[in-house]
């Protein structure tokens, strides 16, 4: 009927609206993800490159099939712009290693400090038997599960505020060699930093937890966090390994001057979504790290099981190889 086909196409004509508001909301967003340097809060943004991807895709699917060919044009460009800010990402040489070497096995956990798992610490260990673990959010309420871990972990870097605040705890089955506490604030320890000798290479563990970047002064602070990071990086007579909670994605402002100051390199560009673990898979976003030096090469990283967290932990496999110091 008439009146069907007056509703019909009202209803296409709301839909290539819907269609061409969201594309244009999904290029507003990625190019404003690219001014976290200009404005802070602009960096929210950059953390939702995967997001982007499925949104830009999906949009895609529905302007082709209505011949909305501006839309999906603009799709195609969102999808592009995304991709490339992935592809950005410096990552390391990708080359398998023909013969076995020296490796380490380290994890990084920020366990939640008001966890309900019992012992999760513990647990946790038990579960992945890393050589090197870096907690975050270790509050003095975790802290008696280093006694119970220290036969395993006889190597323990905890250091407190005098308020008693911890943070990031680094405990170790490898002798800890000249352990440091690099930064605190807001109350907490935020880099914690150690060497090891691997085969008799020495390499520094970094562990770092910036505090999140909900409002001005704390985006500052947690950019001046990546500032002593890559501070080390270049006065460091060992390769680093960089591991934590960096409550940032690798495509934020931050991380972008972290990786033109240094030769820090990510596993992959295409990182484990380990936040919010609470979230369903397409609203998670990658901000649990591990960087590497030149000479280092992450063999293998995964995220573990939750253990009562809103992070996954992330377990890897570091191998030494022909350009450490």
């Amino acid at each position: 009927s008439k009146r069907s086909a007056a509703t019909g196409r009202t209803m296409r004509r709301l839909v290539e609206k819907i269609l061409s508001m969201a594309t244009i909301g999904l290029l507003l967003a990625i190019a404003l993800g690219h001014g976290g340097g200009v404005f802070w809060f602009f960096d929210v943004f950059a953390n939702f490159q995967m997001q982007y991807l499925m949104a830009g895709g999906a949009i895609l699917l529905l302007a082709a099939p209505l011949r909305q060919w501006r839309t999906a044009m603009l799709a195609i460009a969102a999808l592009g712009l995304s991709a490339l800010t992935i592809y950005q990402v410096p990552v390391q040489e990708q080359a398998g290693v023909a013969a076995p070497v020296p490796a380490v096995k380290i994890a990084s956990f920020n366990v939640l400090f008001n966890n309900p798992v019992p012992e999760v610490a513990v647990k946790f260990a038990d579960a992945e038997r890393p050589d090197i673990i870096v907690f975050q959010e270790f509050t003095r309420s975790f802290l008696p599960s280093l006694e119970k871990l220290s036969e395993r972990y006889p190597y323990q870097a905890v250091f407190a505020l005098k308020n008693g605040g911890t943070d990031v705890v680094l405990i170790s089955s490898l002798p800890l060699l000249d352990p440091r506490m690099e930064a605190e604030a807001e109350g907490r320890i935020r880099i914690v930093t150690a060497g090891v000798e691997i085969d008799g290479r020495r390499v520094r563990i970094v562990g770092l937890h910036p505090p999140v970047p909900l409002l001005p002064r704390l985006a500052a602070v947690r950019d001046r966090h990546f500032e002593i990071v890559a501070e080390l990086a270049k006065s460091s007579p060992d390769p680093l390994i960089v591991i934590g909670d960096f409550n940032a994605t690798l495509w934020t402002a931050p991380l972008r001057s972290l990786f033109a100051q240094t030769e820090l390199r990510a596993h992959a560009r295409w990182p484990e979504l380990t936040y919010a673990s609470v979230f369903p898979w397409p609203t998670r976003i990658p901000i649990d790290h591990l960087l590497v030096s030149p000479g280092l090469r992450i063999a293998e990283l995964r995220k573990s099981e939750r253990l009562g967290s809103d992070h996954f932990p992330i377990v890897a496999r570091v191998e030494l190889g022909t350009r450490l110091r």
